[in-house]
């Protein structure tokens, strides 16, 4: 899968989605302290569903009504790399074949999928 990892994404969970075979692009690493609005914009540029922990991006897409591929917003207790990882890949093997656009709230006990237009 396509997938724009904001900066607040640790590296290591941006190396095991690279390992694990999925296109990865990573905020921290191209253009560290860009605005999420930006961000947005560029994952759904480059056809690339957004991972993020800021709440905002529901903001942008249900009252902004901004362009996207789909958005998974991470709310997790446990904000180390282990559980980030744990979600992301429960998460993405849901998702797959999903149509997008979608908006994803997850954390480590569940996660909520709605079609996000």
């Amino acid at each position: 899968m396509k997938l724009l990892l904001n900066e607040n994404i640790g590296g290591s969970v941006v190396a095991f989605l690279r390992d694990a075979g999925h296109d990865v692009a990573w905020v921290g690493e191209s253009f560290p302290g860009v605005a999420d609005k930006v961000v947005i914009a560029k994952a759904f540029r480059e056809g690339r569903v957004l991972v993020t922990k800021d709440k905002d991006f529901g903001e942008f897409v249900f009252k902004g009504g901004m362009p996207h591929n789909g958005v998974i917003l991470l709310r997790l207790s446990d904000d180390g790399s282990a559980a980030t990882i744990r979600t992301l890949d429960a998460v993405l093997s849901v998702v797959a074949s999903r149509p997008k656009p979608f908006f994803v709230v997850a954390s480590e006990t569940g996660m909520r999928i709605r079609p996000a237009t």
